[in-house]
């Protein structure tokens, strides 16, 4: 935030919609970097400028910020992330789940952190997953996601649930001072084709997690008994087209996953997509930045625009007529 604060203008229209606080944080950083550069210009030796300085620096640590964005994750669940990251060495594992609806995160949730019954995963008409949710392993964090393709949820309103709940699960590690390894798991299923709401979804979590998310990113399967004798070579040989790049894009390549048998074939394919997510994985949540970020941070905007208005009993801002 100061960072980004300090190096934007913002136009009239966005201070007047933004919050006090952020108003009064955005005024004092401005003041605070026209200080330094002026003091920069005078030379080290410039007292008044330092003293300047240290007085802006000390409004700008006493001015409250608070966040208005609501939690994602619930109390026992950052109390669960927290709990298995006390038990981990140095890092622990967080991987995303990202998909359409009814692709099998929630199942691959339970089948990875080896809880059958942590997610609820059922065949359904509708999407079972609403909100975010977790499943903790062995210094493992599975991050179980809504689906993107929700009609009572929205494209937008999903980006920036995953984008939120990453946020909170790496706070939740980093409490307990250890750090957070974040891998993406984009999860198809081999009863449907990967078309275009495929692609458009992958569109979208580049704005909730950034551009490089398929470089920590692999694509898995589920659903891997309906294969029967059939290889995954021979099952992508259908891919082709958008399809094919977008596939082979995710630098974590193809693995596959079966969420209903038991044995040890069905272990050897967990064990091989975490496996994949160690290797391909790195320090620190995917971040969105340049026109993701802003899109982002304007979307939170209206937001909470349209929740003051809800908590002041305003109605939607309309066109002012003139006769």
């Amino acid at each position: 935030l100061r960072s980004f604060l300090s190096c934007t203008h913002w136009p009239a229209g966005v201070l007047k919609r933004a919050p006090h606080c952020t108003i009064d944080r955005y005024r004092l950083l401005r003041r605070l970097d026209h200080s330094r550069s002026r003091r920069n210009a005078a030379g080290p030796t410039s007292s008044t400028h330092s003293c300047k300085m240290a007085e802006l620096e000390a409004q700008l640590n006493n001015l409250s910020i608070t966040n208005d964005e609501p939690s994602l994750l619930d109390a026992s669940d950052a109390q669960e992330i927290m709990q298995c990251a006390s038990k981990a060495k140095d890092e622990v594992l967080v991987i995303v789940l990202v998909g359409l609806c009814g692709a099998g995160k929630s199942a691959t949730a339970n089948r990875l952190s080896g809880n059958v019954e942590k997610r609820r995963a059922q065949r359904s008409a509708g999407p079972v997953t609403k909100s975010c949710g977790v499943a903790c392993g062995d210094a493992l964090v599975v991050l179980d996601t809504p689906g993107f393709g929700d009609a009572g949820l929205g494209t937008n309103a999903t980006a920036a649930a995953i984008r939120k709940a990453t946020q909170e699960a790496e706070e939740a590690v980093t409490t307990t001072g250890k750090e957070a390894r974040f891998s993406v798991l984009y999860v198809a299923s081999c009863a449907s084709r990967l078309n275009t709401a495929d692609l458009e979804a992958m569109v979208a979590v580049g704005f909730a997690l950034g551009r490089a998310w398929r470089n920590s990113a692999c694509l898995v399967w589920t659903h891997a008994d309906l294969l029967e004798e059939a290889s995954l070579q021979e099952f992508l040989e259908g891919l082709d087209g958008d399809a094919r790049v977008a596939a082979d894009s995710l630098r974590g390549g193809h693995c596959l996953l079966d969420n209903v048998s038991t044995g040890g074939a069905a272990s050897a394919l967990v064990e091989d997509v975490l496996d994949r997510c160690r290797r391909f994985s790195r320090l620190g949540r995917p971040q969105p930045s340049g026109k993701h970020a802003r899109r982002i941070r304007q979307d939170a905007m209206r937001r909470r625009e349209a929740r003051r208005r809800a908590d002041a009993g305003e109605g939607p801002p309309g066109l002012c007529c003139v006769s």
